[in-house]
């Protein structure tokens, strides 16, 4: 009969607990790009390589991937894959600068204020992750590691903290240097996942030792 109660309140314990633990992945779309761009909005040259997506300069001055993502005010942490093939190339075009591409986060509480595509961004705030051309990533907010996907790929993560209605990552690539074709960055495994608070992971120890005192007395107190 203790050893019943004992589970009982071991289970209420749990009910209570680890929903406050945030674990569970948000509710970005098809980040894997198996199922295509499905969940993504995107203009340009942007494709499906290899069940990752690549946004290229072909036939394209600017292109770009995103999704807004509803997500409560918490502490999470963005990461991705991803490949760099830009052109280190320059035009004998006096204009011409080396293509680039830009990833970012923007934050916005009306959705219909975020348009990409015009010179006058409508965004509550932002966060750029960070830049790349030919020679690789700089301005870099977060971490820039070794990826698992293998040779030429690279991870990124950073941590953030979300006080607005829609969170919405960014990917875009601009021909800068006016060759057409010569530039192709590639995105995969794009997540966004709540990072568990200390605290929450406090009053979860703090509830299994005091269980784990209770069961100590029961079994003293029945011996």
């Amino acid at each position: 009969m203790a050893k019943r109660k004992a589970l009982m309140m071991l289970g209420a314990l749990a009910i209570l607990i680890f929903p406050l633990l945030n674990v569970s992945h948000a509710t970005l779309i098809n980040g894997d790009f198996s199922n295509g761009m499905s969940g993504w909005t995107t203009s340009g040259d942007v494709s499906i390589i290899e069940e990752a997506a690549g946004l290229g300069d072909y036939n394209y001055t600017y292109s770009y991937l995103y999704q807004p993502i509803a997500l409560s005010p918490l502490t999470y942490t963005i990461q991705f894959d991803f490949k760099n093939t830009l052109s280190n190339m320059l035009s004998e075009d006096e204009l011409s600068f080396y293509d680039s591409f830009y990833s970012s986060l923007y934050f916005v509480n009306n959705l219909s204020n975020f348009d990409l595509s015009t010179l006058h961004l409508q965004a509550d705030d932002g966060i750029g992750l960070f830049d790349l051309d030919a020679g690789g990533a700089f301005n870099v907010n977060g971490v820039i590691s070794a990826s698992s996907k293998g040779q030429d790929w690279l991870h990124f993560s950073m941590n953030f903290y979300n006080a607005y209605n829609y969170v919405i990552p960014t990917f875009e690539l601009y021909d800068f240097n006016f060759a057409d074709g010569d530039s192709k960055v590639f995105i995969d495994n794009v997540q966004i996942n709540p990072v568990p608070e200390p605290a929450t992971f406090l009053l979860l120890a703090s509830g299994l030792a005091g269980l784990g005192g209770f069961l100590r007395k029961r079994k003293k107190f029945l011996n």
